[in-house]
């Protein structure tokens, strides 16, 4: 087995102008700071609806969007920030949308992040008839079977790659193609984490159809080449460190959601705050120190400014909703005292 290397455990943090394709967590932070009475602004930086990949979370987003329309929250997409000012309480933010320019003052500021959707980094140099990201997948299968590969969290050494949202409707997906197609093979290649839990009775079902489950190890992750009509897969056996190879016809990737590099540089340098290789915000002044991350996961340490969403790091919805409740709340908190004399 390769070495092991240990992961980043650097993050960021961010709140009160929020913007964040996919939205879920600008959204429901938004919801919910405004259920405490206090006004908000959403700006988004993209022109793009959403980026989600899963169905859950795009019926999630949209059940926000609902609430954001009733409650009456003003939104600017796409809007292009140019300069913010100020300090907490008295923030003062100029951006340019709908062909005009306005300045407004916010109290606190909240970075839910831009994402954007592309393959995982391992496929992006592979050319393939045979590939099909998920979303797109449309059921063809071929001699050599079908493969759907769930990158995870540690997959290619970065924080940027994270498909746990996808595994409920890969395994549906895979299974339901196995059982029209017993004579096909079928498999999940996937990063050995226990990300499977709350999955447990899709996988036991996916199990019983005859889906073949294939976890590898990260680093080096898998790898993948053209093969005359076919696409062959080198990768490590998690559990035995063998190296081995396995031959698929159709190749299914689930695609992941990566932060959106230029929107956090435009940030950093607005706010003077520190961002990683992949447009993560680190934490406070030591991305590294761990006590930051566990008594204020979403405080930069700059006063009235919190993150959430792909600004901090990626997340399942689950994920994504209780750290914007959590950054929520800590701007409401700034809010609230600034409001008292």
């Amino acid at each position: 087995r390769p070495p092991r290397s240990t992961p980043s455990n650097s993050s960021a943090a961010s709140d009160v102008y929020k913007r964040q394709t996919g939205g879920i967590a600008a959204y429901k932070a938004a919801l919910e700071i405004t259920e405490r009475g206090i006004e908000v602004l959403l700006l988004d930086p993209s022109e793009e609806d959403e980026v989600l990949a899963s169905s859950s979370g795009k019926e999630l987003l949209k059940a926000l969007k609902k609430g954001i329309g009733e409650k009456g929250i003003k939104v600017y997409k796409p809007a292009e920030i140019i300069s913010v000012d100020g300090f907490v309480g008295h923030y003062r933010v100029s951006f340019r949308a709908d062909g005009e320019d306005h300045d407004v003052e916010v109290g606190a500021i909240v970075i839910a992040g831009a994402g954007r959707k592309e393959l995982p980094s391992e496929l992006k140099e592979l050319s393939h008839p045979g590939m099909v990201s998920f979303d797109r997948y449309d059921g063809r299968t071929g001699e050599k079977g079908v493969t759907f590969f769930l990158p995870g969290v540690l997959s290619a050494g970065s924080r940027s790659t994270f498909t746990r949202e996808g595994i409920g409707e890969v395994l549906r997906r895979a299974t339901e193609l196995k059982e029209s197609n017993r004579e096909i093979p079928v498999r999940v290649l996937y990063l050995d984490t226990p990300v499977f839990g709350k999955y447990a009775d899709l996988e036991a079902r996916a199990r019983e159809a005859g889906v073949e489950f294939i976890p590898y190890w990260h680093e080096p992750g898998p790898s993948f080449a053209v093969d005359g009509e076919t696409i062959k897969i080198s990768y490590y056996d998690d559990r035995t460190g063998e190296k081995k190879e396995l031959v698929t016809s159709i190749l299914v990737p689930y695609p992941v959601i990566r932060p959106d590099i230029s929107v956090s540089k435009r940030l950093s340098e607005l706010l003077g705050l520190e961002i990683d290789e992949d447009g993560f915000f680190y934490y406070r002044e030591d991305p590294y120190e761990e006590i930051n991350a566990k008594l204020a996961p979403n405080d930069l340490g700059t006063n009235g400014i919190f993150l959430t969403g792909f600004a901090k790091a990626q997340k399942d919805l689950e994920g994504l909703i209780v750290d914007s409740e959590a950054s929520a709340f800590e701007a409401s908190v700034v809010l609230s005292k600034e409001k008292q004399p």
